[in-house]
């Protein structure tokens, strides 16, 4: 399995980001199922629409196209997942590090999920990243 941050999202959906030709190269991958299933977070997912929100008009249909796509599964993070991603949270000492990333982590820890999709270099604490060509500032 692949867990997808926002920051992979948000590329590929937004032609004008820096990311967006690095996350289409990674495409193809992610898709043929070579990492297995894609996993994603409500909490991603609330993230991502309210930063698509500045940049398209059609953020509606985009995360209903996620939430609707048979091969991404999409987990809710309830009271033991929040709780981890707390823990998760006070343990990290890297202030950038946010809430949805510490749940994003606790999903991937429960799941057993090695590699994430993202831009985030704060995430190679944990698991591999992908692509490793480049990280946001």
């Amino acid at each position: 399995m692949i867990f997808i941050d926002t920051t992979f999202w948000f590329a590929h959906i937004v032609e004008t980001d820096d990311m967006h030709q690095n996350a289409l190269d990674e495409e193809d991958d992610i898709k043929s199922g070579r990492y297995g299933r894609q996993v994603t977070s409500d909490y991603v997912l609330d993230e991502l629409t309210t930063l698509l929100r500045r940049e398209i008009e059609t953020v509606h249909e985009k995360i209903l196209g996620i939430l609707a796509a048979p091969d991404i599964d999409v987990v809710f993070i309830g009271p033991a997942l929040f709780s981890e991603g707390l823990k998760i949270l006070r343990e990290d000492d890297r202030r950038k590090f946010s809430m949805t990333d510490a749940t994003s982590i606790a999903v991937m820890l429960s799941k057993k999920i090695d590699t994430i999709a993202s831009f985030d270099d704060h995430f190679t604490r944990y698991v591999n990243v992908i692509p490793r060509k480049t990280f946001k500032a």
